[in-house]
């Protein structure tokens, strides 16, 4: 649970705050890619493998409180979306608009 929880928190965050973003693909894919490496080592660490994957999870910031995968989380989502503004592709995707004129 403790690689699951993170994803899943991204990605309801996410959800919400896509009218900000025009729901770009490579926004959710750099949030959850970087939630997803920062929570499986927290999981690593939490199953007793010691070494490199529980320091790296203890010097991330807010790690005292278990949300360690926030900070990557949003520095991934906002390269995500820079990665769109340079991409060119900020125009609003609709995936519920079937266009079926």
């Amino acid at each position: 649970m403790n690689f699951l929880y993170p994803i899943a928190i991204t990605l309801i965050i996410l959800t919400f705050c896509e009218e900000f973003f025009n729901r770009s693909p490579f926004v959710y894919i750099g949030a959850v890619t970087a939630a997803g490496i920062i929570s499986l080592f927290e999981a690593l660490a939490s199953f007793g493998l010691e070494g490199a994957t529980s320091d790296l999870a203890a010097m991330m910031p807010f790690a005292e409180y278990g949300i360690s995968w926030f900070i990557p989380a949003l520095i991934g989502g906002l390269i995500g979306y820079f990665t769109t503004l340079l991409a060119g592709t900020r125009e609003k995707s609709d995936p519920y608009d079937l266009d079926l004129d």
